[in-house]
């Protein structure tokens, strides 16, 4: 039996009806192919979810009528913040899916000098909503019921300089110490820092530290962009999250 997860904006409460997005409804209808008394999970990111069964799936938006509430919500005590220079789509999109599907509580896009994409307003706005997409269907797969938060791209020396999470880390892959030494300082929060392809400058480095960021390495590897913001945030899971 299919265990179908969908995210829906809409208020939900037992015995009422929810009516789907346009888009929501195409994916369920059209991409699942379910039909009319079939039985989906909603949730709308305030915590638990609901059973329901879709009652209207003649129409483009569908119905479903929420039967019950479960209260489970798989989040992880630990509050991860990745701070994720931006990069070329693929590899952003990577590391914004498998992060979210780790337990990333908070994603940070930073422009950084190294950075080869560049936004415009209209294409920050789209970038936002592209990455807000991934999010979603990231917990759609992964059965959480609470958004990660997704800041609004932001310059790295400004976020670095406001960042006051307990435990700070920077990815650099000549450092000496690694996270495993250090999760004795982190308590529930952690911020790690992940520069782009190419990544921090030496300036951009050293501004980080100057902040308090811990400079760690992931092993003996030169790891890109996309797999070193999963490794860390793994890392951080195994040592001090719900991965141990």
């Amino acid at each position: 039996m299919r265990n179908i997860r969908v995210y829906t904006e809409a208020p939900l409460a037992v015995s009422a009806t929810a009516v789907l997005s346009r888009e929501a409804s195409h994916h369920l209808l059209r991409v699942l192919r379910c039909r009319r008394d079939d039985r989906i999970v909603l949730f709308n990111g305030l915590g638990g979810s609901y059973t329901g069964r879709i009652v209207s799936a003649s129409t483009r938006l569908a119905e479903v009528e929420i039967l019950d509430f479960l209260p489970d919500t798989p989040e992880t005590g630990l509050l991860i913040t990745l701070g994720l220079g931006i990069s070329r789509s693929l590899h952003m999109d990577y590391a914004v899916q498998k992060s979210v599907e780790l337990g990333v509580h908070k994603i940070v896009p930073l422009y950084t000098e190294r950075s080869n994409v560049k936004l415009d307003q209209y294409r920050v706005r789209s970038r936002v909503e592209h990455w807000e997409k991934i999010i979603i269907h990231a917990c759609e797969q992964s059965g959480r019921n609470i958004l990660p938060v997704l800041d609004s791209p932001g310059d790295l020396h400004e976020w670095v300089s406001n960042d006051r999470n307990p435990a700070r880390f920077v990815l650099a892959p000549p450092a000496t110490q690694n996270l495993a030494g250090l999760a004795g300082m982190i308590d529930r929060e952690a911020s790690i820092l992940v520069g782009p392809e190419g990544g921090l400058t030496d300036a951009e480095q050293a501004a980080a530290e100057q902040r308090g960021y811990i400079p760690v390495k992931l092993g003996p590897r030169t790891l890109r962009t996309e797999t070193a913001a999963v490794a860390a945030v793994t890392a951080l899971q195994v040592l001090c999250g719900d991965l141990r």
